[in-house]
């Protein structure tokens, strides 16, 4: 799941689009292998749901999916994310 040295500190867009609804929330960040984790994360959980997980490092090829909301925080990106989906997001406290 590592991804190429090529690919690392480039800037991509991970795109959550609900088709039942206008518009499509976007998270742009530098690409590592914690992303890819949380795409992989999020394109599972999305299964048998209306919300389409695209990544892609040209947001202008997705102009159907606009207007779009632009999130620069993994963390909000991730709740809303799975709010959309209608999943909890659950916080993991140590004890």
């Amino acid at each position: 799941m590592n991804i190429s040295k090529e690919e690392l500190n480039k800037k991509v867009y991970i795109i959550a689009k609900d088709f039942n609804k206008v518009g499509s929330l976007v998270l742009k960040i530098e690409k590592d292998n914690k992303i890819k984790a949380l795409i992989m994360y999020l394109l599972q959980e999305s299964l048998d749901t209306n919300i389409e997980i695209v990544e892609t490092n040209n947001i202008e090829s997705f102009k159907e999916y606009y207007p779009i909301k632009i999130i620069k925080d993994t963390k909000e990106f991730t709740i809303k994310v799975l709010n959309m989906m209608k999943l909890k997001y659950v916080k993991i406290i140590k004890i």
